[in-house]
């Protein structure tokens, strides 16, 4: 299979995260475009690659859309599409097939402080996703470890 074709803006660099192997020969692959100049961690674009055992489609974030390097983690949802985590832990996106955004979820569904997501993972034979990460306690500022679930 070859590498995706990638055009990068100027002073940009782009990196893969995670990959995910569907059948079938389609394998899609997640990461982002960002700005390798800065000093600083800056916004960056998403990038979401799929190859269809052919030709590569590849899908850019609007610019400086996301703080962070882009997408980190992708996860099959057992209906043909697939979970993605962003770069900095807090949302989890859900594309269909074709890789369309069909909603954007933030965990913890605003009960606590602030939440992080470093690993997700469906449940086999399900569409059940898990999240593992960290909630931060309101009264103490603390983060205390999470299990988060998405139907």
């Amino acid at each position: 299979m070859p590498l995706p074709p990638q055009k990068l803006p100027e002073g940009g660099s782009a990196i893969f995260w995670d990959v995910l192997v569907r059948g079938h020969g389609q394998v899609w692959a997640v990461g982002g475009i960002f700005d390798s100049s800065a000093e600083e961690p800056s916004k960056s674009r998403t990038l979401l690659a799929r190859w269809d055992g052919s030709a590569w489609r590849i899908e850019v974030g609007a610019d400086r859309a996301i703080e962070g390097t882009g997408f980190m983690e992708i996860e099959a949802d057992g209906r043909g599409g697939a979970w993605i985590r962003d770069s900095y832990d807090t949302y989890l996106r859900h594309v269909d097939a074709r890789g369309r955004t069909l909603r954007r979820q933030q965990l913890g569904g605003g009960k606590d402080c602030g939440q992080n997501i470093v690993a997700i993972a469906r449940k086999p034979g399900t569409t059940m996703l898990l999240g593992a990460g960290a909630y931060a306690d309101c009264a103490d500022g603390a983060y205390r470890a999470a299990l988060y679930q998405v139907d």
